[in-house]
């Protein structure tokens, strides 16, 4: 074999290995590239956090306990004027509002509303447990909202204030929500009027 021979045969055995190491190289970025992106979309910046809007769930009790709003107990608010008011603007409540269980988050005002009880066929509407809400307000920003509550045939105005603070930690919302009814702390998912 000539030294040219040999050289050119080095040169061969060079770039086959250069080549084989190339094709491996494909391989392997070819098999790791997909695992990138699955972790990429793990990263909790790429998130799209649906945040729950705020509502104020407002239930009206007599001395006994007995739910002034659901139409099954004697004496009840039903058919009455029941008004809030908010930022100089008077909501009244529409008493005939069809009751549904889809999510709509927009701003409705003063609505009447009923929790839902599993039976046998499925979950129903529970008319002994009627409530009214005021809302619906973004729930991705804080919010202070405050309200006059007024029914028709009682002198009293019932004072709302509500609270909503959201605070991102490490990528993740922190929420916060505080009421008060006429000056007194009470449960926000919970407020009770007791006329």
């Amino acid at each position: 074999m000539t030294s040219a021979e040999t050289i050119l045969n080095k040169i061969y055995r060079f770039m086959k290995i250069i080549s084989n190491s190339f094709n491996s190289l494909l391989i392997l970025i070819s098999a790791l590239l997909p695992l990138l992106f699955f972790t990429a979309c793990n990263n909790d910046e790429n998130l799209i956090w649906d945040i729950a809007p705020v509502n104020l769930s407002i239930h009206i009790k007599d001395a006994d306990g007995n739910n002034m709003l659901s139409p099954a107990v004697a004496g009840n608010l039903r058919g009455k004027k029941i008004t809030a008011e908010y930022r100089g603007e008077e909501y009244e409540l529409n008493w005939d509002q069809d009751q549904t269980r889809a999510y709509l988050p927009v701003f409705r005002g003063l609505t009447i509303g009923m929790e839902y009880i599993q039976t046998p066929q499925g979950y129903e509407a529970d008319p002994a447990r009627t409530y009214m809400s005021f809302g619906e307000f973004d729930g991705a920003k804080d919010q202070d909202i405050s309200i006059i509550l007024r029914i028709e045939g009682y002198s009293g105005e019932w004072l709302i204030n509500v609270t909503h603070r959201i605070k991102w930690k490490r990528g993740k919302p922190q929420i916060s929500n505080t009421s008060t009814l006429n000056g007194q702390e009470t449960d926000y998912s919970n407020i009770v009027i007791t006329i």
